[in-house]
């Protein structure tokens, strides 16, 4: 089974293909690798100079025994044009991908789940990013979850509104077949072109394109502000680990429970029904807030970490864990859903198996590899900014697009570096008072 590959390979015994992942970001989005060392490319929207760039790089590097480049590097090709410019160049096509099996019986009551919580909560999840009242009409909008929005979704102008969606939680090809008829019962004349996913691994960009939206690799947790969470050079470590997250059943957070020196930021319950008591599992708690404390508060408590945990199986953006990268923690993730693992490589995190021992062992050697030099805070840090300046020149290039389209002379970049202020792209706003602003 295909597995993202987001962290970087042993450098010791992959020294020889670096060079070579470099250059592939200039012609493909994203790269996963198997386990006999193949290599799958997601194509951008490329110029056949590129690949014959690349394909004369490789031909320089071929005389290497350890690797066949053309062998082992296959394309995951959208278009007709994009396959016929891979062949011609002798690089392997990966037509489909494995995916992530998941229980369908899982899937539906996870829908229905979420349907019933957001429907009577009122709120939508909702940014109005762009709007041209003067001229072409033109709006652009972000919000998370289609589905979840099913009151707002009749009022989206078909013509000339285009939305940018976030995936609230983990989506495997129900989600998006669901959105799909979510939006031709609710909204049947609005294009499903118009619709943008910010898919945060390669299954869900698949998934999107199968179903007719448009979409582009982007994990939300981009949009987390850098300068609430940063390095504290002054702290001083109090807990070998921090864990924030809500108490309940799917956080998992009993796996740290042989953490003794913990400090646990407990968020709110959503789901009185899987509530995890902290008191029970953790009678001797180094730190647990009585209150809800501000992001400022929050990081002070990653600064004084050695380290963040976070152990969910399936999720969407997971915040807690960029939070920590930024401040400069490694992390301790269990294997998981959802898109997470793509800000994790092998010099900011440890991956565990779900249960207390491995995790407290994951602790243990990111406290040592703290210690001894191997993690360093700041590129831990500097490494999380850089993927996701990467991943917003994607979305400022869409918003160009649309700029464009409809002749508008103005600088997305600029535009974004305006609106990135924004906590998380987006406002928690009643339902009736997203309506009222979609009605022209």
């Amino acid at each position: 089974m295909i597995k993202v590959a987001s962290r970087i390979l042993n450098k010791e015994k992959a020294r020889h293909e670096f060079f070579v992942l470099g250059f592939m970001f200039v012609v493909a989005d994203f790269w996963m690798a198997d386990n006999n060392n193949k290599y799958y490319f997601l194509m951008k929207d490329e110029t056949e100079d590129d690949i014959a760039y690349l394909s004369k790089l490789l031909r320089q590097r071929s005389k290497n025994p350890k690797f066949d480049f053309f062998k082992n590097i296959c394309f995951i090709c959208v278009t007709n044009l994009q396959r016929k410019i891979v062949k011609k160049y002798h690089f392997q096509i990966a037509e489909k991908m494995k995916t992530i099996p998941f229980d369908r019986a899982f899937e539906k009551r996870r829908i229905k789940e979420s349907q019933v919580f957001w429907r009577f909560k009122g709120y939508a999840l909702f940014y109005p990013f762009f709007e041209d009242k003067a001229k072409t009409k033109l709006r652009i909008f972000h919000i998370e979850g289609l589905e979840h929005n099913w009151e707002i979704l009749p009022y989206f102008d078909a013509e000339h509104d285009y939305i940018f969606v976030t995936l609230p939680n983990h989506f495997t090809r129900c989600n998006f077949e669901f959105s799909a008829n979510v939006l031709s019962t609710r909204h049947p004349k609005f294009p499903l072109k118009h619709i943008i996913w910010l898919a945060p691994n390669i299954d869900a960009h698949l998934f999107a394109i199968e179903f007719g939206f448009e979409s582009i690799l982007f994990n939300h947790n981009a949009f987390i502000l850098t300068d609430v969470f940063t390095i504290d050079e002054t702290a001083t470590k109090e807990y070998d680990m921090v864990m924030n997250c809500r108490p309940e059943q799917w956080k998992r957070p009993q796996l740290a429970m042989k953490i003794e020196n913990l400090a646990y930021i407990e968020g709110f319950c959503f789901n009185k029904s899987k509530y995890v008591d902290a008191e029970t599992l953790f009678p001797h708690l180094a730190y647990r807030n009585q209150e809800r404390l501000t992001p400022k508060e929050v990081a002070a408590i990653y600064q004084k970490s050695f380290c963040g945990g976070i152990f969910s199986h399936a999720e969407g953006a997971c915040f807690s864990s960029s939070e920590y990268l930024l401040c400069g923690l490694p992390v301790v993730s269990t294997v998981s859903f959802g898109g997470r693992d793509i800000w994790y490589d092998e010099d900011n995190s440890v991956i565990v198996n779900a249960d207390s021992d491995s995790v407290r062992n994951g602790m243990e050697i990111c406290k040592a590899r703290l210690i001894d030099g191997t993690f360093d805070p700041t590129k831990i840090r500097e490494r999380h900014i850089a993927l996701a300046e990467d991943m917003k020149k994607r979305f400022t290039k869409q918003i160009d697009r649309l700029f464009k389209l409809y002749n508008l002379e103005i600088d997305a970049t600029t535009y974004f570096l305006q609106h990135q202020s924004i906590p998380k792209m987006r406002h928690n706003l009643k339902t009736d008072q997203v309506i009222k602003m979609l009605r022209r």
